[in-house]
């Protein structure tokens, strides 16, 4: 088992040495082999590259440019570069992946961001991109807002919480956890269905919750969310506090 594991591990590191980006980076032959076609048969046809991986966003751009076609989109929904928790091995990937980002937001005019904060991130100088806001803008301050904990008339809560518990999300909800216990007499059973960091698995076994059971459950696909969702009174899904110019639709979608 702890061979599977190394053998894993190291296959893992060794595929971020070739897509240092994302899985995208090589596309661009078998893209054109979908998009050429597809501007051929229909031309007034709009193409939208919409959210990660970044380099189908470069590479449609580039087909698209490569044959005068403008009628495309390019839908802009997590930070690229920019991203303070995407790691590279090398600074020479940090430096190329910038470039890919640049070459692709000053060849395009056809940007679509999720919120004002996003584009700001990216891009100043293009006053053909479109903001169309996913859920709340949390650039303009609504993450400053502390309404406090709602005092529900429930005196146990069965919670549902979706994806990744990491990447700071677990610092925030160690940090609602803690109000909730302190503040509340309900009690909460939490199942947690995803991929949890050591600071909030460590942060479980070194408290003593009176308030508060926690269990890690299996990862689940999408399909069986409204099965299961049935067995709980609530949903959440959290972001980190350092995209503070972004809010996932997973935050709408999950617990919806």
């Amino acid at each position: 088992e702890i061979t599977k594991k190394l053998m894993a591990i190291g296959v893992q590191k060794l595929g971020s040495l070739v897509w240092y980006d994302d899985f995208a980076q090589h596309w661009y032959s078998d893209l054109k082999e979908v998009v050429v076609p597809l501007i051929e048969e229909y031309p007034k046809s709009v193409l939208i590259a919409t959210g990660a991986p970044f380099q189908a966003c470069y590479h449609l751009m580039r087909i698209c440019k490569e044959r005068k076609y403008n009628n495309y989109v390019l839908d802009f929904q997590d930070p690229w570069s920019k991203d303070p928790y995407r790691k590279y091995i090398f600074n020479w990937m940090k430096k190329k992946v910038e470039k890919f980002e640049e070459t692709t937001i000053i060849n395009s005019r056809n940007n679509v961001y999720v919120t004002n904060g996003l584009k700001d991130l990216m891009e100043y100088n293009n006053s053909n991109a479109i903001i169309i806001e996913n859920g709340h803008d949390f650039y303009k301050g609504e993450s400053k807002k502390d309404n406090g904990l709602y005092m529900l008339n429930e005196k146990v809560i069965k919670l549902l919480y979706l994806g990744t518990l990491a990447n700071g999300r677990d610092e925030i909800f160690i940090d609602f956890l803690n109000k909730f216990e302190n503040n509340t007499m309900i009690q909460l059973k939490l199942d947690v269905f995803g991929r949890v960091s050591r600071v909030f698995t460590n942060w479980v076994k070194q408290n003593n919750h009176h308030k508060i059971e926690i269990n890690f459950k299996t990862p689940i696909s999408r399909k069986a969310i409204p099965k299961i969702s049935k067995n709980y009174q609530y949903g959440l899904q959290l972001n980190s506090q350092v995209y503070k110019y972004l809010v996932s639709t997973k935050i709408y979608e999950y617990p919806a």
